[in-house]
């Protein structure tokens, strides 16, 4: 889990106590850059 939301630019916290419930914390950007993709068919319509 840590490793999917540390992908995508975000951080996972984990935060629990014996006896006491676990507590996590996902912590994600609201957009990531990325470079964008042209499928074949997008290609074609401009």
């Amino acid at each position: 889990m840590r490793e999917c939301i540390q992908s995508l630019g975000g951080q996972l916290i984990i935060a629990s106590q014996p006896a006491q419930e676990t507590e996590l914390t996902a912590i994600m950007p609201l957009a990531i850059d990325m470079p964008s993709q042209i499928t074949a068919g997008e290609k074609d319509a401009s």
